[in-house]
């Protein structure tokens, strides 16, 4: 009996040991996953925040040409599509998917030489688009612009490959920029009770040859999915506001980027289904005062639907990239370039603009 108790006893705590190791790993587990959950729930980017150049400010100029480029964090070429907009897919298939994307995105860049590119979804490595580092990408294939970049959406204590780092940039002239500001806009709710993208608008200050006026340059994200476009609405309340207020102090204001709100009426060819438009919204009358221009081109569509992928008069398309002035500033030039949606679900589009009043 004591040969068989002898045997036993450690074989009993070995299985008790095996049991707490288990339940420490659980608790582990558990206790992790609870604090990325709230380390992503409590994150909230600072409201106004300052950006340096690394270039000092040189230049004052009175015309400026500006692209603007929604890059789909190199994941949304014309073979994507997208779960959130009815589609099925998280992410692209596959890394070289991506890779063809991100080389069909550095072609077009090095055709054209604005004085600025206004990016939005341009993404350093991240779970949506297999670790390709966009944005080192674009720098290196515009090396005669300095740049900053903001995250509106980044995961925290999420380790690689999960991680998610993607938001807005801004690829100016060496020496044309002298200050910029990130500015948080209203949130939409958040998604998976944690994560959700914090909306902002980043403001550039350019000097013209105007005493004590300049360009405030915004480039903006406006939200995509909140209900009734109940969200876009009062994003819209605060770049208005801001916009108007610098342009009663006699500065030439250009808002670009991706609004998300349809700019001009469009109707381009397609069969998609009503059930996949539930995103599309009309910018208000009211977004902005009526001597305010809208510039956008009509005749090329901007976007297109990722319910599925892209098939020419098949998918919904049209135009929510563009630019709105204030009334102090021309407009010589709008086109959207007709890339057909080859790498990403937008369409660049350049604009040039001049200011008008040099007596204010």
């Amino acid at each position: 009996m004591k040969k068989n108790y002898c045997y036993r006893t450690p074989l009993k705590k070995l299985k008790l040991w095996s049991r707490k190791l288990v339940i420490y790993a659980v608790t582990i587990f558990i206790s992790a996953i609870l604090i990325i959950l709230l380390a992503n729930a409590f994150y909230k980017p600072t409201s106004v925040r300052l950006h340096q150049w690394l270039s000092p400010q040189v230049i004052s100029k009175d015309e400026l040409e500006i692209i603007t480029w929604n890059l789909g964090y190199g994941g949304l070429g014309k073979d994507s599509n997208f779960v959130f907009d009815g589609g099925k897919d998280w992410r692209p298939k596959s890394k070289v998917v991506v890779e063809k994307n991100v080389s069909g995105i550095i072609n077009f860049l090095t055709s054209t030489t604005p004085d600025l590119f206004l990016f939005q979804e341009i993404a350093k490595p991240s779970f949506m688009n297999h670790r390709v580092n966009v944005l080192d990408s674009v720098v290196a294939t515009l090396p005669k612009y300095q740049h900053i970049y903001i995250s509106d959406f980044q995961t925290h204590l999420i380790p690689a490959p999960l991680s998610i780092d993607s938001g807005l940039s801004v690829f100016a002239k060496l020496g044309l920029v002298s200050s910029s500001e990130s500015r948080l806009l209203p949130l939409e709710p958040r998604r998976l009770g944690a994560f959700r993208k914090n909306y902002q608008m980043i403001v550039n200050h350019i000097p013209t040859t105007i005493k004590d006026k300049e360009w405030i340059i915004i480039n903006l994200h406006l939200a995509a999915f909140d209900s009734n476009a109940d969200v876009r609405a009062k994003q819209m309340q605060e770049v208005r506001s801001f916009a108007i207020e610098q342009y009663q102090r006699g500065n030439f204001v250009v808002i670009g980027g991706d609004w998300n709100l349809r700019l001009t009426k469009t109707d381009f060819p397609h069969t998609t289904e009503e059930k996949y438009l539930f995103w599309i919204h009309d910018l208000p009358d009211e977004a902005f005062p009526p001597e305010w221009k809208i510039v956008a081109d009509s005749n090329i569509p901007s976007v297109r639907t990722l319910h599925k992928e892209y098939v020419p008069n098949e998918n919904y398309v049209t135009v929510i990239d563009g630019f709105i002035t204030s009334p102090n500033v021309e407009n010589m030039l709008v086109k959207t370039k007709d890339l057909d949606f080859a790498n990403s679900d937008h369409n660049p589009v350049s604009a040039k603009f001049i200011v008008m009043e040099k007596s204010m």
